[in-house]
């Protein structure tokens, strides 16, 4: 979850696609997450990354992924 220039708290998926030449598709994974999940935890964007940030340690670098998946002027 990442937060707009208002503050608005919003979430967005990050999609890796799994080869280089295939990007997500955005309406076919709402359509399917909306099968699975309740409203309010639907992503309200879907952004392709080309592999998620790591620490030193192996672990997920929070702080690097919300530099790659800033918000939408609004």
């Amino acid at each position: 979850m990442t937060r707009r220039a208002q503050g608005d708290p919003f979430l967005v998926a990050c999609c890796v696609p799994s080869s280089d030449s295939v990007a997500a598709d955005a309406p076919a994974l709402r359509a399917y997450l909306a099968e699975l999940l309740p409203p309010y935890m639907m992503p309200s964007r879907f952004v392709d990354i080309p592999a998620l940030p790591l620490t030193l340690n192996g672990k997920l670098d929070r702080k690097r992924l919300e530099e790659l998946v800033q918000p939408e002027p609004a």
